[in-house]
């Protein structure tokens, strides 16, 4: 998708009309036609994927699991996932020349993001280790809604300035973490297999008594 934005340009591609729907019948306050672009179908075909994705991820886990207790453990694994796709709502809603300026800073904010949230519950499930809930990126996007509001409402910083520091500062910091992530990865499971790979591994002298 992104090769056919580069060629057909964003507004020809992503704005391209579909069909358009006829709203009158609902007596309806807002305009009597919606025209469907490309984009609006992209989005409702993701929110598609990901509610079935969601629904049989959490059927499979159900049908295998009998104790209640861990049922619950399982619905609540979602909930840092809808967390974070609250705050990166949120961050857009408040500002959204985010959105519409720094939209690939954004893209790969939110896309390692979620990257070192499954690696880490994918590496914790190989080496048995508890569900990880809490992972520092997912903060990344609340501590900018924060700054931004601190320092334009309170320091009168200039607040294009400040989005563009606060955005890069994000990025930089969840790539920096996602690059942590390869030695987490290396060191978990490696000592998991008792191989120490990345120290060295001296043997274990028993003293034999006296």
């Amino acid at each position: 998708m992104c090769c056919l934005t580069a060629y057909r340009g964003q507004a020809d591609l992503w704005g391209f009309e579909l069909f358009t729907v006829d709203l009158s019948p609902l007596n309806v306050v807002f305009p009597n036609t919606y025209t469907i672009t490309f984009l609006d179908s992209c989005i409702v075909a993701g929110a598609i994927i990901l509610g079935f994705n969601i629904y049989s991820a959490r059927r499979n886990v159900l049908t295998k699991v009998t104790d209640p207790n861990l049922k619950r453990d399982a619905d609540r694994g979602l909930v840092p996932f809808f967390l974070y796709y609250a705050s990166a709502l949120i961050l857009v809603l408040l500002h959204k020349q985010i959105l519409n300026v720094y939209t690939t800073q954004l893209v790969f904010t939110i896309g390692a993001t979620l990257a070192f949230m499954v690696g880490r519950i994918i590496l914790a499930h190989l080496t048995k280790q508890s569900f990880p809930y809490k992972n520092f990126p997912a903060y990344i996007l609340v501590s900018e809604i924060v700054s931004i509001e601190i320092l334009t409402k309170i320091y009168h910083f200039d607040y294009d300035s400040i989005v563009c520091l606060v955005v890069y500062v994000g990025l930089g910091l969840t790539l920096a973490l996602y690059g942590t992530f390869v030695f987490e990865i290396i060191y978990d499971i490696t000592d998991y297999l008792d191989i120490w790979a990345l120290s060295i591994k001296h043997p274990k002298v028993s003293r034999k008594a006296e």
